[in-house]
């Protein structure tokens, strides 16, 4: 059912990019400056009932803010709405998740490393900052349209007053007390105060941890975590970056059990698998990176981008720095003494005047807008994963459940990899999207060993094989089978998502 509600603070929503446990984040746009935003909202229950999700807010919108570099989402603004509670405002990144990305558009090693490569950079800028990110992995990793990574969601970040260079751009001030001097919005009224670098003896987090829930997510975790012999550190986020570059550049996890247990036990005393053919210098470089001791692997994030450009045979490339100050930056006393001429006050004077009264015309023109009619949209496709565009905007993957859009007429998009796109004209108060995805005609090359092996379609004959370029243009299940006498038949399903072996070992009888 529509609603009336139409901004949070002064900011003016657009539609829904995306929604969780904490609460959903907005596209929205910022009257004053004509530009767009994501404002990030929790839901006003959580926050009442959950003391960690509150502290999360504050910690991230407290670090994030600090952190200024050019693959770091930046956080503009936070405050307290009277109707919905604390809000922040971050930059809005026209792009995709990490694996959203690859499953949608052909990406080359090359593109892989070099994000890889920025997003070092951006942590390797917040530890000489002080802080430590503790979940680090590809889901906080967006990639935008123009192709710059950006690394998001500071929730559990930590200051880490050991990784800190005194003088670095952008380190941390910290009061007296050992708390961030930021000011970020209570939960109960319009005061700020100070947000504990670490939670206090006898809170929700040390009660979670001593209960053995670990923060961050289980599969990127280090493993001198899991055996109690280090504490979250610089080392534990390059592990983590670490994992996810093996996870995009190889396409698959390098530790995997069948439970949460089984694959923590992995990380901590399994071996490293290979499920690809691999070169034997891009394995040393993994097998380095993700040694067991910490003391074994490379000691910062330069060392391992620079030994994984090598490994892949590329030119090695230096992780990006922070945003550099400009020279021309001076204060006004500064500018005063150097004798700024009248003439160049006068026009700057002028142009703040009609800034000011631009700005005023602005919200004067948000304001007398009627108020946007909402609506819920829920949308199930079968199978799930699929992701979906409402007018060229990311809602997310479905299902997605109660979605908060405009309440208005659209093209809505819904695409997967391996499966046809499908659109139509989303209609003006339709609640409720289902839709059955049909599978895209695919290519499948089959080549065995010994070759000359009698090929079968569903039990129709193909010829001998090696055989190139067999089009499956119909959707549904389908299996190849295999015959060649003397050896044992076999019996392949085939899935667009898993192509063949190269060659297809057939074995004796």
């Amino acid at each position: 059912m529509a609603t009336q509600t139409n901004q949070i603070g002064r900011y003016r929503m657009v539609g829904t990019l995306g929604q969780g446990a904490m609460g959903r984040v907005y596209l929205a746009e910022d009257p004053f400056l004509g530009t767009r935003v994501a404002v990030k909202l929790i839901k006003r229950d959580s926050m009442r009932e959950n003391e960690v999700i509150l502290m999360r807010f504050r910690r991230e919108a407290a670090l994030g803010a600090r952190i200024r570099h050019p693959n770091i989402v930046g956080i503009y603004d936070v405050g307290l709405d009277p109707d919905h509670g604390p809000y922040m405002v971050m930059e809005y990144v026209n792009g995709y998740e990490f694996l959203q990305h690859m499953a949608r558009t052909e990406t080359s090693i090359s593109e892989r490393l070099e994000w890889i490569r920025q997003i070092a950079g951006a942590l390797d800028s917040a530890h000489r900052a002080g802080v430590i990110h503790r979940d680090v992995k590809p889901g906080n990793i967006l990639i935008s349209s123009e192709g710059q990574a950006k690394l998001i969601d500071w929730g559990v970040a930590r200051v880490d007053d050991s990784s800190a260079e005194k003088d670095a751009p952008g380190n941390l001030d910290k009061s007296s007390g050992g708390e961030l001097a930021t000011p970020v919005p209570g939960s109960s009224s319009d005061q700020f105060e100070p947000v504990s670098a670490e939670p206090a003896e006898g809170s929700v987090s040390v009660t979670i941890t001593q209960m053995g829930t670990l923060i961050g997510t289980p599969a990127y975790t280090a493993p001198e975590l899991l055996t109690n012999k280090a504490s979250y550190s610089p080392a534990t986020d390059l592990w983590a970056l670490t994992i996810t570059a093996y996870q995009v550049l190889m396409g698959h996890m390098p530790f995997v059990g069948a439970s949460i247990s089984s694959t923590l036990e992995a990380i901590a005393y399994g071996p490293l698998e290979w499920l690809l053919e691999v070169s034997p210098d891009v394995q040393e470089v993994f097998s380095k990176a993700l040694a067991k001791d910490p003391g074994d692997r490379y000691p910062d994030f330069q060392s391992f981008i620079s030994a994984l450009y090598k490994g892949y045979g590329l030119p090695d490339q230096p992780i990006p720095g922070p945003f550099a100050q400009s020279a021309s930056v001076q204060t006004e006393a500064a500018r005063s003494k150097q004798g700024l001429p009248a003439v160049r006050r006068s026009l700057r004077r002028g142009a703040l005047a009609v800034g000011a009264t631009l700005a005023l015309a602005l919200v004067a023109w948000f304001a007398m807008r009627s108020p946007v009619e909402w609506r819920d949209l829920t949308i199930h496709t079968q199978p799930e994963g699929a992701t979906v565009y409402l007018n060229d905007v990311l809602l997310g993957k479905t299902p997605l459940d109660n979605f908060r859009v405009e309440d208005r007429g659209g093209h809505l998009k819904i695409a997967k990899k391996h499966y046809l796109t499908w659109e139509r004209r989303l209609q003006t108060s339709e609640e409720f999207v289902s839709v059955a995805l049909q599978l895209a005609p695919y290519r499948v090359d089959v080549e065995t060993e010994p070759s000359g092996a009698d090929l079968f379609l569903d039990g129709q004959p193909l010829g001998p094989s090696p055989l190139s370029g067999l089009r499956i243009a119909t959707p549904g299940s389908h299996v190849l089978e295999i015959r060649l006498p003397g050896y044992r038949t076999e019996k392949i399903p085939l899935d667009p998502a898993r192509p063949l072996p190269r060659p297809i070992q057939l074995k004796p009888q």
